[in-house]
């Protein structure tokens, strides 16, 4: 039953991404910007006016519309990207519960909660579908493989040493992903490191190293002049503060009040219990990973709430992450929960079977899923992509100055936005110097 519904999941994106295009948001600026000036001066030119998210602009140069404007890439990348996702949990609960659980059974259980992550995802468009946006994705993918081979280097005695090379690889590509990485990430190590302390009176050299590491890209990134560029309004530290609350307070119980998420942390919780799994090897006490979990949310939702300011929402692809985060840490919690209460409660098979089909049910029938069928079935998908085919013919002529539609079909996990009806807005602009044209002009500007 699980399979089936992985299948029908993989299946619908898979499908998808067969309609899939380059979007004009930000997907051809990015890629001007790296053909123009070459891919190591366009991230001087991102450190200094824009960002110090060296990974980030790194992953935004390397975008396939820099060699050319196929759609080949646009339509393998998705794909790549959920197999990749799905293949690191259940690698991480491989890892996790290797001598304790079957092998198909880590399997089974990996898939099942990558499933329920996918499922609740805010944004899907933004983890898979618009190259711009996937950057966190990719983040998030990158952190399941580093807590893999973390969790490797603690467990094992003596651990090969391509799987240090990889962690400390991970980590500063991690750290450069964006604030919200850089934050909790090092946060995890300095607690990390605390908790070592306290329990052994010693610290690893793997764990200074991480440190110094932490340290030096936290300071890349935070002192960049492209930040200062960017931050340039003043902000009133309370307001911030309190707004933070205020939304991350509103996306917990927004996330956990989901049905699938609800039933499946019950079964979750009573599955390990039953399984009598011994406590993971990094463990902290109950009574401060709970406050941590609410601290780590609140952290998480800080940077964008601060930089963005009052009137902008976070953005879809900052939720995902978020998102990612507060699973992370609510699933954790969980385990630590159910090593400490012991129980064993004795259900009967016949009620297993209808819990986890009401579950199954639940993740199959969300609204990723939904949306997902529906502009396949109802064929915005196709229509979305016939638009975008019928611009790129016009964009391809030889006139100087070119007038499009606006796009009128636009499918839920597809369409990111469309370029403006101010021919000077900087997606007309980045599309026009991106296929050599003086103006893109949309048709009810023409006037």
């Amino acid at each position: 039953m699980i399979f089936c519904v992985a299948f029908v999941i993989i299946g619908g994106v898979v499908t998808l991404s067969f309609y899939n295009t380059a979007s004009v948001v930000d997907d051809y600026c990015f890629s001007c910007t790296a053909k123009t000036y070459g891919f190591w001066e366009s991230q001087k030119m991102y450190y200094l006016g824009w960002s110090g998210r060296y990974f980030s602009t790194f992953y935004y140069a390397s975008n396939p519309l820099v060699l050319s404007d196929s759609r080949i890439p646009f339509i393998i990348f998705p794909i790549l990207l959920l197999l990749s996702f799905l293949a690191s949990f259940i690698f991480l609960f491989i890892t996790l519960f290797k001598g304790q659980l079957k092998k198909a059974t880590s399997i089974t259980l990996g898939l099942s909660i990558a499933m329920l992550f996918f499922v609740n995802l805010p944004k899907v468009s933004e983890a898979l579908f618009w190259y711009s946006g996937t950057y966190t994705f990719v983040s998030i993918i990158l952190t399941l493989l580093f807590f893999i081979c973390w969790y490797v280097t603690k467990t094992k005695p003596a651990p090969k040493k391509g799987v240090y090379v990889i962690l400390i690889i991970l980590f500063i590509a991690i750290l450069g992903s964006s604030e919200i990485s850089m934050t909790i990430l090092s946060g995890l190590v300095f607690l990390d490191v605390i908790w070592q302390y306290i329990n052994t009176k010693k610290i690893s050299k793997l764990s200074y190293f991480l440190i110094v590491l932490s340290i030096s890209c936290s300071l890349i990134v935070s002192t960049a002049p492209g930040n200062f560029v960017r931050l340039s309004e003043k902000t009133n530290f309370i307001d911030v503060l309190l707004r933070t609350f205020s939304i991350s307070s509103n996306y917990m119980w927004q996330w956990i009040s989901t049905p699938s998420f609800f039933l499946a942390s019950i079964a979750y919780l009573w599955f390990i219990m039953r399984s009598k799994i011994k406590p993971l090897r990094i463990e902290f006490p109950l009574l401060f990973t709970v406050p941590a979990l609410i601290l780590i949310v609140f952290l998480s939702f800080f940077p964008s709430t601060y930089g963005l300011g009052p009137t902008i929402e976070t953005p879809g692809r900052i939720l995902n992450l978020n998102y990612f985060i507060f699973f992370i840490s609510w699933f954790y919690n969980l385990t630590m929960i159910a090593n400490k209460l012991k129980m064993n409660i004795k259900v009967h098979p016949f009620i297993q079977l209808v819990g986890l089909s009401i579950i199954l049910l639940t993740v199959g029938w969300s609204q990723n899923v939904k949306y997902i069928y529906r502009d396949i079935r109802f064929g915005t998908a196709n229509e979305h992509l016939i638009e975008n085919q019928a611009r790129l013919q016009l964009l391809k002529q030889d006139a100087s100055i070119v007038f499009l539609e606006p796009i009128k079909a636009k499918p839920y996990n597809l369409f990111v936005g469309d370029i403006n009806e101010n021919y000077e807005y900087l997606w007309n602009k980045c599309l026009a110097d991106y296929y050599g044209k003086e103006k893109v002009i949309i048709i009810p500007n023409i006037d």
